[in-house]
């Protein structure tokens, strides 16, 4: 912004010129503010399954936005293709292991049964294939 407002565009011009990349920062640094907290809840749970259930669901969600943004890391010379499929990988792996504390994940927020119409939120979570 500075760059074009030196060059003689009016701040609202080079705003509107960097928009895009204002919010894809803004979108970052409070993603990464949230990975921050989750970590540190997760690292505040005493030792137990609780903790694990809890620090896959961290690994899977900040592999997952890795993943989504995999394009423009490699654009950026961040990322190349075989660390996307890797990461891709492992995301698929997480999704097989959180899978199974989903159940209990979502009950532990108390949620009433009429809010959880989708079938499959009453199946045993054993019967699922994906």
């Amino acid at each position: 912004m500075k760059q074009r407002i030196d060059a003689g565009s009016t701040p609202f011009a080079a705003t509107a010129d960097v928009g895009d990349h204002l919010v894809a920062l803004a979108r970052a640094h409070i993603e990464r503010i949230v990975l921050e907290r989750f970590v540190a809840g997760v690292a505040s749970c005493p030792p137990g399954p609780l903790r694990e259930a809890l620090d896959r669901l961290s690994d899977l969600w900040a592999l997952w936005r890795l993943e989504q943004d995999a394009a423009w890391f490699a654009e950026n010379g961040y990322f190349e293709a075989s660390r996307a499929r890797g990461i891709r990988a492992m995301v698929d792996a997480l999704c097989a292991e959180v899978r199974i504390d989903a159940l209990p994940l979502v009950e532990a927020f108390g949620f009433p049964d009429a809010c959880l119409a989708a079938p499959i939120a009453f199946g045993d979570p054993a019967e699922l294939r994906i």
